[in-house]
């Protein structure tokens, strides 16, 4: 089979990877490789392409003619009306990239602005990030986007860039389509005399781990599960030369993403502010059976984003938090009232009174009825 990839970019060699792990524990392909689409009409026999290039229509139709699988990595299989029907596409869910940046900001705390930075010549993927991005902070008055007619990397982009940026209410939150573009702005910053992270805060693409640590500062960057997206590809066109066309969608979504925080995002200490509402919401429903998604759709964040804050801040998770809410709750109840034990469980969100009792015990050392026996109805000897 054949394997059209330029290695040139991080996240093109985790594909990579991912695509040569699978090949080499479930097949016994012979791979070649090739950095470019030319030669796509002379490429010889073959069972199977991947293209993680984007080819010309004319380079498309060659290989289409073989009809042999192909599977188009990192776009939509949109090359032809009604695309090639050999063809099947995947890719990373660009418009829920662009949504997780936007709620990573927003369990930063509260900015005076947002922006985007897109790719000048606004390819499809770049173009999905920010309206992801833009639609996820309709709430808080949208995003701006930075446009440019220079080319990236030009210095007619960079003054441009810079003055957008110097223009910007600050504290500003900048989302950038990706490592590469996100570097532009850290030195657009500098350029414009605007302190990161303390008046910008900046988030790239594709956790490229060389481009992102020698950052000035370090950048922070959503990282698309690249390895994940290669096993897939493999996997997919196993199916496809196996004949299982049926089994194979014509477009597949790879979803899996993280964060990998650096300096370009810290410290910021409008978190406290965004901890502080978590706590007093769960305070304020913790009886009422509440879950941390609950938590996180209160807040306008994710849950593995809260989760996140409140591991770095607090030590704990939103659940243990919650969990810790609600026992306080059952220890006043217990110093205060005469309710049987089966009601206070039921009232506090618990699923029975014997878990409760097991919880309560493995958390404070002591039986709820000696608890109840011992406490003055003003007093809290057990802490916290």
């Amino acid at each position: 089979m054949l394997l059209v990839i330029d290695f040139s970019d991080a996240s093109w060699r985790d594909f990579a990877s991912g695509f040569f792990d699978y090949a080499s524990e479930h097949t016994h392909w012979n791979i070649r490789v090739r950095q470019n689409t030319a030669g796509l009409s002379n490429m010889g026999r073959t069972d199977g392409i991947v293209l993680c290039i984007r080819p010309s229509l004319n380079e498309l139709d060659h290989a289409a003619a073989f009809s042999v699988p192909i599977i188009l990595v990192g776009m939509d299989n949109d090359l032809r009306p009604g695309g090639h029907r050999h063809a099947v596409s995947i890719r990373n869910d660009n418009t829920a990239i662009g949504t997780f940046a936007a709620e990573y900001f927003l369990s930063l705390g509260r900015f005076a602005s947002f922006g985007y930075v897109g790719m000048n010549d606004d390819p499809a993927w770049s173009r999905m990030r920010g309206e992801g991005f833009q639609n996820a902070l309709a709430a808080e008055n949208g995003a701006d986007r930075y446009r440019s007619a220079f080319p990236e990397g030009s210095d007619g982009d960079a003054k441009n860039l810079a003055a957008w940026i110097r223009a910007r209410p600050k504290p500003t939150a900048l989302f950038a389509a990706c490592d590469r573009r996100a570097i532009a702005v850290l030195e657009a910053c500098r350029e414009s005399g605007v302190a990161v992270p303390s008046q910008a805060v900046v988030l790239g693409v594709d956790d490229d781990r060389l481009l992102c640590d020698l950052a000035s500062p370090p950048l922070t960057s959503v990282a698309p599960d690249h390895k994940e997206e290669g096993r897939t590809t493999a996997r997919a066109l196993e199916q496809l030369m196996a004949g299982h066309v049926d089994k194979v969608p014509k477009g597949m979504l790879i979803t899996d993403k993280r964060i990998v925080e650096r300096e370009s995002t810290r410290p910021v200490a409008p978190v406290t502010a965004l901890l502080r509402r978590a706590a007093d919401f769960i305070a304020e429903n913790a009886a009422r059976n509440i879950g941390a998604s609950d938590v996180a759709r209160h807040l306008g964040v994710s849950r593995s984003l809260l989760d996140l804050r409140f591991r770095e801040q607090r030590g704990e998770t939103v659940a243990a938090a919650i969990t810790t809410a609600r026992l306080d709750e059952v220890k006043r109840r217990l110093r205060k009232t005469r309710q049987s034990i089966r009601s206070i469980a039921k009232e506090c969100g618990f699923s029975s009174a014997n878990h409760l009792r097991n919880l309560f015990r493995r958390h404070f050392g002591v039986a709820m009825r000696d608890y109840r026996t011992t406490a003055t109805p003003d007093s809290d000897s057990m802490g916290v």
